[in-house]
């Protein structure tokens, strides 16, 4: 089997997601879950968005440290994109608590239910690849 890197595998899942936040939006008949579902629709969008963007970090990040090494940029890339992932969980459930709007109140708990589980998982994948991409693990000092 092919190895599949762990940005392709938390894609295939969001598009998996979206797809069923899209049918179960399709299938929707009261205009506040509506409004929810397609809210939930553009935070996974803006999930997908930010593997792309975070991989410009990390490059960005490599450069101004003067590293061109492909295993530190991928290292910088995966540690960052763990902790954002992390941060997000975080900040939905936060706003299941705190959101004033019924709509952003039900998308967010929505949301959170979604993306709990696919946040932490990743997130230990993404991790665990890091650190074996991690200079001092791979050259420890004496």
């Amino acid at each position: 089997m092919a190895y599949l890197h762990p940005t392709d595998l938390l894609v295939s899942e969001l598009n998996e997601m979206r797809d069923e936040v899209a049918a179960l939006a399709r299938e929707e008949k009261d205009s506040i879950s509506y409004k929810a579902y397609l809210l939930q629709a553009r935070r996974l969008r803006g999930i997908l968005c930010q593997v792309g963007s975070i991989r410009s970090d990390a490059d960005v990040r490599a450069r101004r440290e003067g590293c061109g090494d492909d295993a530190m940029v991928e290292h910088y890339y995966l540690d960052m994109l763990a902790d954002w992932l992390l941060d997000h969980e975080r900040l939905t459930r936060d706003l299941v608590d705190d959101g004033t709007l019924e709509v952003d109140r039900l998308c967010a708990s929505r949301h959170h239910l979604m993306i709990t589980e696919f946040c932490h998982r990743h997130a230990e994948a993404l991790k665990q690849r890091s650190e074996e991409l991690d200079p001092d693990a791979l050259n420890p000092r004496p």
